[in-house]
């Protein structure tokens, strides 16, 4: 990866970054009510947490099998 791409991935990570940060300090800037992440989870989308457990999971053993063995190495 050459050092331009590299410099505009960490350019675009810390202005999201700062952009979350400032979301949390001042609050009043956003005029919508959110929700409390128990409500908003647990209550009206109940699947969504079990479905990205499990896509988590799908991944890591995906990577797994992808990796040799360590036999096959050499």
């Amino acid at each position: 990866m050459n050092s331009s791409r590299l410099f505009w991935i960490l350019l675009t990570v810390f202005l999201l970054g700062l952009g979350m940060l400032i979301a949390q300090v001042l609050p009043q800037l956003a005029e919508v009510r959110q929700r409390g992440l128990d409500e908003g989870l647990w209550t009206t989308r109940k699947a969504d947490p079990i479905v990205q457990l499990a896509l988590i999971l799908v991944g890591a053993l995906g990577i797994r099998a992808l990796l040799p063995e360590p036999d096959e190495e050499d």
